[in-house]
């Protein structure tokens, strides 16, 4: 009978052993998956910050997009400009050069004409402000 007890107080204990090895095992595992649901909050956390971090930079990049068309706008703008006051000086010298042209024929002609008629090119002259 004595040995019947010991044989089941030893396989009491045995169990008792086993099933603490059994708790403390499943309190690892317990572990190790908090361990890993925070490690995936983490993430998630940090592919939000990712994705809000990517929208902000597609909206950088669509207003740079919009200053480098205003930009090249403003370039082409002045280049037009630039050629329409290039055109306009040329067409302002040569009507100049067309004027002196007229002027200088005409105090020629008047310097050839007799003494009696009027110079064409004092009239002229008059009219224009010097």
């Amino acid at each position: 009978a004595k040995r019947a007890e010991g044989a089941s107080a030893q396989q009491v204990v045995e169990e008792r052993r086993a099933v603490e090895e059994a708790r403390a095992h499943q309190a690892a595992v317990d572990g190790q998956i908090r361990g890993m649901q925070a490690t995936v909050e983490l993430q998630e956390q940090q592919a939000s910050e990712a994705r809000a971090a990517c929208q902000r930079a597609e909206a950088l990049c669509g207003e740079l997009r919009i200053a480098e068309r205003a930009a090249s706008r403003r370039e082409e703008t002045a280049a037009a400009d630039a050629a329409a006051r290039a055109r306009a000086q040329e067409q302002l010298t040569a009507v100049v050069s067309l004027l002196q042209s007229e002027l200088n024929s005409e105090a020629a002609q008047d310097q050839n004409a007799p003494r009696d008629e009027a110079p064409r090119g004092a009239a002229f002259q008059q009219v224009q402000p010097s």
